[in-house]
């Protein structure tokens, strides 16, 4: 039972959360994580579309060629695809400083500011980030190797499903991190208290994932009024990925809020 009703109090927060940003003004906070989207997805496109000039003579040539391009066409393509889960890592600081807001404005408790703690708490996110990155891929691959050897297509598994749960799981754990950090719980410690609340952290987790599901084509946002497609389909794309680019770009900022929104409630 605890585990439905903690799951709801964490699918519940968003709309509390949504009211809070209302009420305190911050929608500004959607301009970072919109920008750094941007950001990142014209590097990746650049990478993308980069065409690496080598002299190829010998066997080693060829070698380095392929490693090159290798690395090249990865890091645009977790650039491309996988930028909504940079952002929490990128986002730390602007998350880290959010998430003691809120947690100010529903209590009224500050936590004295030091450039050290602030710096500290940044770089505990960005390795939480990084090691739930790991195991998300890791997972992912097994799941991945399961599906190829039982299903001809490995994308129609109905263990792929899977996929979504652990993202959801490992998204709603970096956010609720925020608040374990604050209250000096170790990296070690933090993983009991999500794993002891896995019904939280997945309600965090859904709906983050729900709004960040549907690819963003942000060559959509550029109007190219010179090509073969007709203006009022180019229009509808454009306004489309555009609503899509802003739900995902205020992803983050409305689950930190709703981790920090799900934890005063739950003690209380």
């Amino acid at each position: 039972m605890r585990f439905f009703k903690e799951f709801y109090l964490g699918l519940s927060s968003y709309w509390f959360a949504l009211l809070f940003v209302k009420k305190y003004k911050l929608w500004w906070m959607v301009l970072l994580p919109a920008i750094l989207m941007l950001g990142i997805y014209h590097f990746g496109f650049l990478l993308q579309h980069h065409k690496i000039v080598h002299t190829i003579q010998t066997m080693n040539d060829i070698n380095w060629y392929l490693i090159l391009l290798f690395v090249e066409m990865g890091i645009s393509l977790m650039f491309m695809n996988f930028s909504k889960y940079l952002m929490v890592g990128l986002l730390s600081p602007l998350l880290t400083y959010l998430s003691a807001k809120t947690e100010k404005l529903l209590t009224g408790k500050k936590y004295p500011f030091t450039l050290k703690q602030f710096k500290n708490d940044i770089v505990r996110a960005v390795k939480l980030v990084l090691r739930n990155l790991f195991w998300y891929y890791l997972f992912f691959a097994i799941i991945y190797l399961i599906s190829s050897i039982f299903w001809e297509n490995p994308k129609n598994s109905p263990i792929m499903f899977i996929f979504f749960i652990l993202a959801a799981y490992y998204y709603g754990f970096s956010f609720l991190d925020y608040i374990n950090e604050r209250k000096k719980l170790s990296v070690v410690e933090s993983v009991f208290f999500v794993r002891k609340h896995f019904g939280l952290t997945l309600g965090i987790g859904v709906i983050y994932s729900l709004m960040i599901f549907v690819p963003v084509n942000l060559s959509y946002l550029f109007l190219n009024t010179e090509g073969s497609t007709p203006f009022l389909q180019q229009l509808l794309y454009f306004t489309l990925h555009l609503f899509l680019w802003l739900l995902a770009s205020f992803s983050p900022i409305l689950a930190c809020i709703s981790a920090s929104i799900s934890m005063q409630k739950m003690n209380n």
